[in-house]
């Protein structure tokens, strides 16, 4: 459905129109490749998120038993995998596979590989526009370890995958951020980050079609959820999860609207740390037993 009709479509035929720019080209190439061998595009589609996200769910487990222990550990993965739009990792969408990438960077940047970590920061970044969050927060990290010294000169490969991508452009479409332009087809332009609140707000306060109203307050309730649960990760994690989490959170705010906020809050993996550490057993009842009904309702809706 929707996004996952383009990454098939630019897998199978390459871009062909410029709406298709604003999808980045590592999920579709990683389609085409596997394809290739099953001879099934969505099929392929939809293996690559489930190994990704099987691995992404075995790192995301070693990288918060490293921050606190096994039971947070558990929780974390448990929270997500039962979060009301969880079920996008499974789909022919590339969240599976850049929550991958974005797990895997943040556990080699607790490691301290830094060299492994850029190399995810970059595949992140060949996969989602997002991506370039993981890069300042690489950026933050590196500065906050080493200092300022030839060790921190790697900081200057921070948006490789970014800049691969706008160089594919430049030389395919002779501008080197098509996909800023290309957003404006999916009614998506630069705003400022209050301006996507305030118009959800407005829409809900004048006579309108009902059930539009819904996807309002949908989008709206999963923005101010986000929003408390980031800030949250500034007083209880290291600082450069709270920097992820801020940025990725900011770059849809920039556009304008709330569309898929829900969606893109399951790649903001920190937050669900933060569910992990409440200790209150009502409150945490409550939230399973609302996201699993959320969760199943969803899926049936978008299926």
């Amino acid at each position: 459905n929707w996004d996952g009709t383009h990454f098939i479509n630019i897998a199978n035929n390459g871009y062909l129109s410029l709406q298709d720019y604003a999808f980045f080209p590592l999920y579709p190439l990683f389609v085409k490749i596997i394809a290739f061998f099953f001879r099934n595009f969505y099929f392929s589609a939809v293996l690559i998120n489930v190994v990704a996200v099987f691995f992404s769910i075995k790192f995301l487990f070693k990288l918060v038993n490293l921050e606190f222990n096994k039971k947070i550990a558990k929780k974390t993965y448990f929270y997500l995998l039962i979060f009301p739009t969880s079920f996008y990792l499974f789909m022919a969408y590339s969240e599976g596979l850049f929550l991958l990438f974005a797990v895997l960077t943040f556990y080699f940047l607790k490691k301290e590989k830094f060299f492994l970590s850029l190399l995810f920061v970059g595949l992140a970044s060949l996969t989602r526009f997002v991506g370039i969050a993981l890069a300042f927060t690489f950026i933050y990290k590196v500065l906050n370890t080493y200092g300022k010294n030839k060790k921190s000169l790697i900081i200057l490969l921070s948006f490789w995958g970014t800049a691969l991508y706008c160089l594919y452009l430049f030389f395919h479409t002779g501008n080197p951020i098509t996909f800023v332009v290309a957003e404006n087809n999916w009614y998506r332009q630069l705003t400022a980050p209050w301006i996507s609140i305030w118009y959800s707000i407005f829409y809900l306060s004048i006579p309108f079609f009902e059930t539009y109203k819904i996807y309002v307050w949908y989008e709206l309730f999963f923005t101010i959820l986000g929003l408390g649960l980031v800030i949250r990760t500034f007083r209880f994690l290291p600082k450069h999860y709270f920097i992820y989490g801020a940025v990725s959170l900011l770059i849809p705010l920039l556009t304008g609207t709330l569309m898929s906020m829900p969606r893109f809050l399951i790649l903001i993996f920190p937050i669900f740390i933060i569910l992990a550490l409440v200790k209150n057993k009502l409150v945490m009842n409550i939230y399973k037993i609302t996201s699993v009904i959320l969760l199943i309702a969803f899926s049936v809706l978008f299926i």
